[in-house]
């Protein structure tokens, strides 16, 4: 389910419809996601994603969420989780997504 907005808060810049755990897990498999390699999901929700490919693969993984209280959420089932992971805020602007950022350079 979505996360409520509060009533002093603008109502979420997108739709979140999360992705079923068994579908993150079979996507992944299917990746082959290695060690090495980073992780990022874009829109990353409530980071299912990104904390199951560090729990699991073992793999560096950030995320980049626009809804401040989705962000909130990851960051907190990240923390349950004992994951090592980031998940950063992006910006909207004027109806477009804007990332522009260096995978490297993620804290």
């Amino acid at each position: 389910p979505a996360a409520s907005p509060r009533p002093d808060e603008p109502p979420p810049p997108a739709v979140y419809v999360p992705t079923p755990q068994d579908v993150v897990d079979r996507m992944l498999r299917l990746s082959n996601l290695k060690q090495s390699e980073t992780l990022v999901d874009l829109g990353s929700g409530d980071g299912r994603i990104v904390i199951t490919a560090a729990g699991q693969f073992h793999s560096s993984a950030r995320g980049v969420e626009i809804d401040p209280s989705l962000l909130k959420v990851s960051r907190e089932k990240a923390q349950k989780a004992s994951v090592n992971v980031r998940f950063l805020l992006g910006i909207q602007q004027t109806g477009s997504f804007k990332f522009f950022f260096n995978v490297e350079a993620l804290p």
